[in-house]
């Protein structure tokens, strides 16, 4: 069963991709257009109601949000979908594209201010450039070394542990059955 990703941008939907195939976890991803905790809740509701997933995950850019911002914003998402799937979120420091730094071993990714244009400024040096895409987030992401990378980003091990999460509450939930003999 898939878990739903909801992301900021198009870029982070390839980001997102990228790692879910490393890692061999399905998911669906949706833009949240817009930060309105209302306009999240209403896409992770009309999704689940289209289709089952196992959670959803919300990755929310920090930007120049205050801790309690962020901490608002995802309780009134966990609230407007109470009782219809659960919901993790995690708050991503400046950009997804930090993750692909972290994977490129640049310590402290997650505290460079743009991490997109620092990631164009590291592939000019190979005679390339990053323009933001769904293609090429996906293509980078699926390039990095993930043990590497959770070493140097918390938040992407944060989602990682989150996609194996729910994973092996599903493969219990499987277990589970087949002991009962279903």
């Amino acid at each position: 069963m898939a878990c739903l990703v909801i992301v900021e941008g198009i870029s982070d939907m390839g980001v997102v991709e990228g790692i879910a195939e490393k890692i061999k976890r399905s998911v669906d991803c949706r833009r949240m257009r817009g930060n309105r905790p209302d306009k999240i809740a209403r896409i992770i509701r009309a999704e689940a109601m289209r289709k089952r997933y196992e959670k959803a995950i919300v990755l929310k850019d920090v930007h120049k949000r205050s801790e309690e911002d962020l901490a608002r914003i995802f309780n009134e998402i966990r609230r407007a979908v109470d009782g219809i799937i659960n919901v993790d979120c995690i708050p991503v420091k400046r950009a997804v594209e930090a993750w692909i730094l972290a994977g490129r071993c640049v310590r402290n990714a997650e505290e460079i201010m743009d991490p997109d244009e620092y990631l164009d400024r590291m592939m000019r040096k190979d005679g390339k450039r990053y323009i933001k895409s769904r293609s090429l987030a996906r293509k980078l992401a699926l390039e990095i070394d993930l043990e590497r990378a959770i070493k140097y980003s918390p938040t992407l091990r944060a989602f990682i542990d989150f996609l194996r999460d729910a994973e092996q509450n599903n493969l219990r939930g499987s277990l589970n059955l087949a002991e009962s003999g279903f």
